[in-house]
């Protein structure tokens, strides 16, 4: 049995019956190509292309079905992506001089009095203004600086642009601060940590280790002290007795310093006597027995 010299098959005869080309004839004749189930059927070239075509097939639904899954994932990520407000929209978020933007767990922008509301919760308000009565409760605050030098300002305005100062004086502390918030206006307050002491009673307040404010009866008892200048800093070392202290006034008692300078010669003494309820602050000096 031979092959037909054009498409490769098994014949009988001098004419091919599956591509009608003579067996003899070298005439050139377009090929006909007849696709059977017979296997005689020359399979050279052909099946390579069906073979092909069937993988075509097969893999452009997947292909499509790739592509129509990723742009699902894109668009239900671009839809919960985090909304960078704009510079309006940052303004209108930005209430009493807060200094960040909250977000819940599904990364939305929560409402200011969201906010408010945890720092009400546990008692602890970092820098910037709060309405008293509102944004924070009234009550009995220790200000605690945020920065090395245990440096801090704190005031109170009567409006929430702080323009209009109704505290006696927007206060430079070093060390601890500690004030009666209540009444109306705004308390404003940088380079600290304000905490509700009704919340925090744990808040180690030492005056035997550093210089600041100090509750009489509860960071120390009432008696009678003796002072020495802090990290030998003798210059402006100072302490001040105050029946009451709240964040519009205070009520001054006693006040001196321990060595005499720039001509002060009124209360120069490192030994003092404090009362239950009385509020001690200290410059640049500490308690020492």
């Amino acid at each position: 049995m031979t092959r037909c010299e054009h498409c490769g098959a098994y014949i009988n005869g001098e004419v091919c019956e599956y591509c009608d080309m003579p067996i003899n004839n070298n005439k050139p004749v377009p090929p006909k190509i007849i696709y059977k189930s017979d296997k005689s059927v020359s399979t050279r070239s052909i099946p390579i292309i069906k073979l092909k075509k069937k993988f075509i097939r097969k893999i452009l639904p997947i292909v499509f079905a790739i592509f129509a899954i990723n742009f699902i994932v894109m668009a239900v990520m671009a839809n919960n992506r985090t909304h960078i407000p704009s510079s309006t929209e940052y303004d209108e978020l930005y209430y009493d001089g807060h200094d960040e933007i909250c977000y819940d767990e599904d990364d939305e922008i929560l409402p200011v009095y969201d906010k408010n509301e945890a720092f009400i919760e546990n008692g602890v308000f970092p820098s910037g203004t709060y309405q008293i009565g509102v944004d924070i409760p009234e009550g009995l605050y220790i200000f605690i600086p945020d920065l090395s030098d245990n440096h801090g300002v704190q005031g109170v305005y009567s409006d929430p642009e702080c323009e209009n100062q109704i505290s006696s004086a927007y206060v430079h502390f070093d060390g601890t601060r500690i004030a009666e918030i209540s009444g109306n206006g705004y308390l404003d307050f940088s380079w600290a940590t304000a905490y509700d002491l009704d919340m925090h009673p744990e808040i180690v307040n030492n005056p035997y280790e550093q210089d600041g404010m100090f509750i009489v009866g509860r960071d120390i008892e009432a008696g009678t002290y003796t002072l020495e200048e802090k990290d030998g800093i003798s210059e402006y070392a100072e302490w001040y007795i105050y029946s009451s202290i709240n964040a519009v006034s205070t009520v001054p008692k006693e006040s001196g310093q321990l060595y005499s300078s720039d001509g002060y010669e009124e209360n120069v003494t490192n030994e003092i006597t404090l009362n239950d309820g009385e509020i001690l602050e200290l410059h640049n000096c500490i308690i020492t027995d």
